[in-house]
């Protein structure tokens, strides 16, 4: 985009890392205070200066793709931003001169993937791991058995420059039905004669792939910090998977975890000191553009600071947010009991 030339490209070099999770309800993992330790590492972790995991995320949408194209671009449910006119998050990287990475072990051609996949090669690497793992037909797709070990073994093969500044997305398989292809065969802590036993297995597997992916990032040079974030959760509770027409609001119950090195934090300790300060604060994923910008130093001038949760002017209104873009209320846990 025309407007975004001439953003400053002379920021400290870093690698950020975010990861995008998939069908992943905060109330399944232990770390949230769930029974079953389903999230093992990331329950260790949040008891460390480097991680921040935060209480109060909702997805902006029950879907991938909606969630999505408002987490990775300048739209948001607060703002009128038409599509044709948001900046991506790739786009806003590279004008600052970040060098771009998107690793998927998602399809290319899912039958709703198509402005996400446009969203992706706009990366200077994009990335697909299994690009036709949806077969298709009319509205049903089916899903093959897909373990993100795959994207593990991948990451293993990029290489980042410590010199540089870098963007590098995942996306996780994470929770995507069916559950039991998430996970390897020989891997059920949980057992696996409910739903729920397998859900749990899925959310169990998906800490142990953030573990790997963590230990291989932070030992780069060059690691700045890693976001991880669901696009929606799942209503497994209640006997639903996540389908906006049987909305419940335990669909829009996420994780989002922030992790960041020495190096980082005392860079930027006012911003990791206000962004700890945040930790109940409300929050939903379609502010994740406005986070990562803040947390990269990148001002494009489309991000307002009551909607970074970096920033003290943070509007944290519990009743401000939304999901559905905008048609329904956060209804936290509990609420509607």
């Amino acid at each position: 985009m025309a407007r975004l030339q001439g953003l400053p490209q002379d920021g400290p070099p870093g690698l950020y890392v975010l990861v995008i999770g998939e069908s992943a309800n905060r109330l399944h993992m232990s770390a949230y205070g769930y029974a079953r330790d389903t999230t093992p590492w990331l329950r260790q972790m949040q008891g460390t200066p480097d991680c921040l995991l935060f209480q109060h995320a909702y997805a902006n949408f029950v879907a991938t793709l909606p969630a999505l194209s408002y987490a990775l671009t300048a739209q948001n449910q607060y703002e009128e931003t038409d599509a044709e006119d948001a900046t991506t998050l790739i786009e806003a990287a590279k004008a600052a001169g970040f060098h771009t990475i998107y690793l998927s072990n998602q399809g290319k051609l899912g039958l709703y993937s198509t402005p996400l996949v446009a969203i992706a090669n706009e990366s200077d690497e994009a990335v697909w791991l299994h690009p036709q793992q949806f077969l298709s037909k009319g509205r049903e797709e089916k899903s093959l058995h897909i373990e993100d070990s795959d994207l593990v073994s991948a990451l293993h093969d990029i290489e980042t420059a410590p010199d540089s500044r870098t963007l590098l997305v995942l996306h996780l398989m994470g929770s995507h039905n069916t559950y039991e292809n998430r996970y390897p065969e020989d891997f059920h802590p949980f057992g696996s004669e409910t739903l729920i036993d397998r859900y749990d297995n899925s959310i169990a597997y998906t800490d142990a792939i953030l573990r790997q992916i963590y230990d291989d990032v932070r030992q780069r040079p060059d690691f700045a910090c890693l976001v991880y974030f669901s696009d929606h959760g799942e209503a497994v509770d209640e006997g639903y998977m996540h389908n906006g027409d049987a909305y419940r609001p335990s669909m829009t119950y996420i994780p989002l975890v922030l992790l960041a090195s020495d190096t980082y934090r005392a860079r930027s300790a006012a911003k990791w000191q206000t962004l700890a300060a945040h930790r109940d604060a409300y929050f939903t994923n379609d502010l994740i553009y406005d986070l990562m910008l803040s947390l990269m130093d990148i001002d494009t001038g489309d991000t307002r600071p009551e909607n970074d949760i970096a920033s003290p002017a943070y509007d944290a209104t519990p009743a401000r947010f939304r999901t559905e873009h905008g048609a329904e209320p956060i209804v936290p846990p509990g609420a509607g009991d």
